[in-house]
């Protein structure tokens, strides 16, 4: 330990040579400072611990992305279509943001609706929805589609604990969906 020249009453640590390197980071000599280090280029700090509490992924969907509501009345070919491009849409994204895989989760499906007003509508906006648990067909392909992307093991009620859909105040001339995915941990199941 050694006084610190520009306060002599705080102490610096002494540099230790490191042997092996931290994932993800390159090997930092012992005379080299870290950046955010001691201003004067004395000891590196060590990094910092990841954030406590819990973790949170959002995934939001494509602006006038085709929604499945629970008021639809599709023949099956099409609902299947529509579920099987929130399926594909929902695994793309999980995949491209790098979701690790998560023992247990609660989702949050959040949607924002287009004007109520037709002609302040973009003329590619998603249906108008007015109830939230009429989005429980999008959420569960939504569900499936992490389920493919290997997010959780299977959509089941000891990975997935909780689904919640909400309507946001405003609107958006598209619609937007997003989903929050919130890693839950000390429960056991």
């Amino acid at each position: 330990m050694t006084p610190c020249p520009h306060n002599p009453a705080a102490v610096t640590a002494t540099p230790v040579p490191r042997t092996a390197a931290v994932p993800g980071d390159a090997a930092i000599s012992p005379d080299v400072a870290r950046p955010g280090g001691h201003p004067a280029g004395g000891a590196a700090t060590p990094p910092a611990p990841p954030p406590a509490g819990p973790r949170t992924w959002v995934i939001e969907l494509p602006a006038g992305t085709v929604l499945l509501t629970s008021n639809h009345r599709l023949h099956r070919m099409k609902a299947h279509g529509i579920i099987q491009d929130l399926k594909n849409t929902a695994t793309t994204i999980a995949r491209v943001m790098r979701i690790p895989r998560l023992e247990r989760a609660e989702v949050l499906v959040s949607y924002l609706p287009p004007p109520r007003v037709r002609a302040k509508r973009h003329p590619l906006a998603s249906a108008r929805v007015e109830d939230p648990d009429a989005l429980t067909p999008t959420g569960k392909a939504l569900i499936d589609g992490l389920t493919q992307a290997h997010v959780w093991e299977a959509d089941t009620r000891r990975h997935v604990l909780r689904v919640t859909h909400q309507l946001e105040p405003g609107s958006c001339p598209r619609g937007r969906l997003r989903m929050y995915i919130t890693e839950v941990c000390g429960v056991e199941g």
